[in-house]
C-alpha cells in the first residue's frame, strides 16, 4: 500500500501555489446548504507568497492527494489578519455579495427555484436548491391553516380573513401563513413540513479520513454500523480540516434524505 500525502492546491488572482509554496500552516473549509456562506480559513507563514492577498481578490482552493487534487471552494478574501508569527486569511463564496443586496420586488406564479435565481442575478451559482420552507420544521411538524376564505372556493374568488380556518395536516399546533391563501397551499406546506420533520428525525456527524470529492446535498450510505441501518442520508454540511496534527479529515452533517 502506498503512502497518500494529502495537498492544497491554493489560487491566488489566477497565480496557483501548492501547500508548501503557500507555507500553509493550517486550512479548513466549510460547506452547506443550510443558509451560510461556504468559506475558508487559511492560516500561513507570515513570509507566505499569500501575504499580498489582498481584500476583495478571487481565490480558490482544491483539496486532495498530491496530483488529484479536486476544486472544493472558490470566493474572494474578506479578511486578512497578521501576527508575528502567522498570517490568517479568509474568504467567503460568491453568494456573500447577497447579504449585501436588498430588493423590493413581488414574484407571482413562479417556482421557488425561478425565484432564487432572480433574486441571486449577477453572482455565480452552480446549483439551486429549493424547497417550500427555508426554515427548520419542528420535531413535530404543524397543521396548516390558509389565511382566508378563497381558500374555500378558489384562488381566483374574493379573499377575506377567516376567523376559525380549517387546518391542513395533523400536527399539533396550528401554523397561520399570510401567504398561503389556498387550501391546495396549505395541503402542500403541511406535506412538506411534515417531510422535512421525518428527515431530521435521523441525523448525525461523520468523520472520514480526507474526502473533498464529498459535496453538501450528495447523498452518501454507511455500512457496518450496529444495529438497524439508518438507510440512505443527505449531506448538509462539509467542513474539510488539513493541518500537521491531523492530516487531511472531512466531517459530514447528515440527515434522512427521504420520508
Amino acid at each position: 500500500m502506498s503512502l497518500v500525502r494529502p495537498n492544497a492546491v491554493i489560487t491566488l488572482a489566477g497565480q496557483s501555489y501548492t501547500a508548501a509554496e503557500a507555507a500553509l500552516m493550517r486550512m479548513r473549509v466549510a460547506l452547506s446548504v443550510r443558509g451560510a456562506h461556504d468559506g475558508v480559513a487559511l492560516t500561513v507563514w507570515p513570509s507566505s507568497k499569500l501575504a499580498r492577498a489582498d481584500i476583495g481578490a478571487k481565490i480558490s482552493v482544491a483539496l486532495g492527494p498530491s496530483g488529484s487534487e479536486v476544486d472544493v471552494w472558490s470566493g474572494e478574501v474578506n479578511a486578512v489578519a497578521a501576527s508575528p508569527d502567522a498570517l490568517s486569511i479568509t474568504g467567503l463564496a460568491s453568494t456573500a455579495a447577497l447579504s449585501r443586496t436588498r430588493i423590493s420586488q413581488t414574484y407571482m406564479d413562479q417556482s421557488v427555484a425561478d425565484i432564487v435565481r432572480a433574486l441571486a442575478a449577477g453572482v455565480d451559482l452552480d446549483q439551486v436548491e429549493s424547497d417550500l420552507m427555508a426554515a427548520q420544521a419542528a420535531p413535530d411538524a404543524p397543521a396548516v391553516a390558509a389565511y382566508g376564505a378563497a381558500s374555500e372556493a378558489g384562488a381566483d374568488q374574493w379573499h377575506w380573513i377567516l376567523s376559525s380556518p380549517a387546518p391542513q395536516g395533523n400536527g399539533p399546533f396550528l401554523r397561520l401563513v399570510p401567504a398561503v391563501r389556498t387550501r391546495e397551499g396549505a395541503d402542500a406546506m403541511a406535506r412538506a413540513l411534515a417531510s422535512r420533520a421525518a428527515r431530521a428525525a435521523t441525523c448525525g456527524r461523520l468523520g472520514l479520513v480526507g474526502r473533498a470529492d464529498v459535496r453538501p446535498g450528495d447523498l452518501v450510505d454507511i455500512a457496518g454500523l450496529p444495529g438497524n441501518s439508518p438507510g440512505t442520508l443527505r449531506v448538509l454540511e462539509v467542513d474539510h480540516l488539513l493541518d500537521p496534527g491531523q492530516g487531511f479529515m472531512t466531517a459530514l452533517t447528515v440527515q434522512g434524505a427521504s420520508a
